[in-house]
C-alpha cells in the first residue's frame, strides 16, 4: 500500500528526511525500512530527542547498528542527527538547500511535528510548496492542516 501511495504521490523524485526517534521508538527504523524495501534512499534523519545515561545509550548503539547494516546491505541508511524541537529551523535549512539545488522535499514526520516545522519555514521565509509531508503516528486534525 505505502508503495502505491508514494507511487501516486510521486514521491520517488523527492530528497527524502524524517524527523522521528530512534530506539526504543519503532517509527524511524520502520520508516528507513519500508522505504528500503521499495529502493527509496532516505537523505536525512533528523532525530527526536532521546533518552539519556546508560539506556539512551544502549537503544543508540542498537540504531547505529542498524543504520550500519542498511549502508552495507540496502540502499543506505542516513546517521540519525539529534536535533531537539526547538531545533526545527535545521530542517528547515535543509528544505531551502533542496528547494536551491531544484528539488522537492517529503519529510515524514508526526502531524504535530509538521506543524512544528511549517511554522518555523514560516518564520524563516522557507518556501515550502513544493514539500509534502507523510505524517503518522496520530491524527492528523483540521487544526493541524
Amino acid at each position: 500500500m505505502v508503495i502505491l501511495f508514494f507511487s501516486a504521490h510521486q514521491l520517488f523524485s523527492y530528497s527524502h528526511a524524517m524527523y522521528d526517534a530512534i530506539l526504543p521508538a519503532g517509527g524511524g527504523l520502520n520508516n528507513l525500512l519500508m522505504e528500503a524495501k521499495f529502493g527509496l534512499l532516505v537523505d536525512r534523519w533528523f532525530e527526536m530527542p532521546r533518552h539519556k545515561g546508560i539506556e539512551g545509550l544502549y537503544h543508540y548503539l542498537c540504531t547505529y547498528t542498524m543504520v550500519l547494516s542498511g549502508k552495507w546491505f540496502g540502499p543506505g541508511f542516513p546517521r540519525p542527527e539529534a536535533t531537539e524541537i526547538k531545533d526545527v529551523y535545521r530542517i528547515c535549512d535543509w528544505v531551502s538547500e533542496q528547494n536551491y539545488l531544484g528539488k522537492s522535499c517529503c519529510i515524514t514526520t508526526t502531524s504535530s511535528n509538521a506543524v512544528r516545522i511549517a511554522r518555523a519555514a514560516e518564520e524563516m521565509g522557507v518556501w515550502l510548496q513544493s514539500t509534502k509531508f507523510v505524517v503518522h503516528g496520530e491524527p492528523f486534525t483540521e487544526a493541524k492542516r
